[in-house]
């Protein structure tokens, strides 16, 4: 992807690192899929001070799901914070790792008019999700394989853009139904929505509706930017572990809102934290069952050349070690 493609592409840019330290730092460009709670693990990092902390000036560039992937692998970003956009990537063979998974369940829920009572309601309808290829639709196809007769084939499916894009396509009447992430899963039940399908509470879906990739050669090249990255992302990890208020006013500074308009959002993404930025082996595994037909793979490669958490548990067992506290 040429650079002046992708400048086409990228449509929100948001700036987290002091302009009055910039020469001291290191820049570092991150691909996040939209500027909303989801992305939390970036966005604490940056409002607490730790990408500072740790010698970064770290831009966060929104971008959609398919162009962002390339991006990181045409090295026009360094990290990218995405969830099974990125996992089908390298399913298909693009040499990125997961280096950091702050979540482990799936903060989604599918959402629809009030008149819609089931899954078989939505023949003839329309679902909106992000992009194609995102973690969105590609939950919402696995789950219409296993709801649905004919596996949706009545059903369309249009992408409509970020989780605020995909709640006002709702409330407009663009689609009938829409995969909603967290916040706006809250907003939708309070408008009188009806929740079709939550994969938030659902235990069969293991997930990790976000993740921060980076390539094998930046791992190899320079393994300590990476860790530095990594570093800051596990203390807002722990940061969000340790206070839920100060977290609430920390985000609500961040995304430029008022805290009662993300308190709930935070409340139903909470329980879904990892403990230090890793999943296990067996959730690994479980992470990519949905992805493996559309990657057209009759098994998934090895976990190692997938997922990469070395770096997250050194430095978590590093904090633990000197008795790291949130600030």
């Amino acid at each position: 992807m040429k650079k002046t493609q992708l400048a086409l592409c990228l449509w929100v840019i948001v700036w987290l690192a002091a302009p009055a330290t910039s020469q001291e730092l290191k820049k570092v460009r991150v691909g996040i899929p939209t500027l909303s709670l989801i992305v939390a693990s970036s966005l604490i990092p940056g409002e607490r001070g730790y990408f500072r902390q740790e010698g970064l000036d770290v831009e966060l560039i929104v971008i959609r799901s398919a162009p962002s992937v390339m991006a990181l692998t045409a090295k026009e970003i360094d990290f990218l914070t995405i969830g099974g956009g990125g996992l089908i990537g390298i399913l298909r063979g693009l040499p990125l790792r997961v280096a950091f998974a702050p979540l482990r369940r799936p903060t989604y829920a599918l959402y629809a008019k009030p008149e819609i009572r089931s899954f078989t309601d939505l023949d003839g309808k329309r679902v909106g999700i992000s992009s194609f290829g995102s973690g969105p639709d590609l939950l919402l196809r696995d789950l219409l394989k296993k709801r649905t007769a004919d596996g949706g084939k009545k059903i369309t499916v249009l992408a409509v853009g970020g989780g605020g894009e995909r709640f006002l396509a709702l409330k407009t009447g663009v689609v009938d139904a829409a995969v909603l992430a967290t916040p706006f899963t809250v907003n939708a039940k309070q408008d009188g929505y009806r929740e079709l399908f939550s994969f938030i509470s659902e235990k069969d879906y293991v997930d990790i509706p976000v993740a921060t990739f980076t390539r094998e050669d930046l791992l190899q090249s320079n393994p300590a930017l990476v860790e530095r990255f990594v570093r800051a992302q596990v203390k807002g990890l722990l940061y969000m572990h340790n206070s839920r208020d100060r977290t609430v006013s920390s985000l609500a500074r961040a995304l430029k809102v008022k805290e009662d308009a993300i308190s709930g959002g935070f409340d139903e993404l909470r329980p879904a934290l990892t403990e230090d930025g890793t999943i296990s082996q067996d959730e690994q595994r479980k992470a990519l069952e949905y992805l493996i037909n559309p990657a057209t793979l009759k098994e998934p490669p090895r976990l190692d050349k997938i997922y990469d958490f070395a770096i997250a548990r050194k430095v978590f067992q590093e904090l633990q070690a000197r008795g790291w506290k949130p600030e």
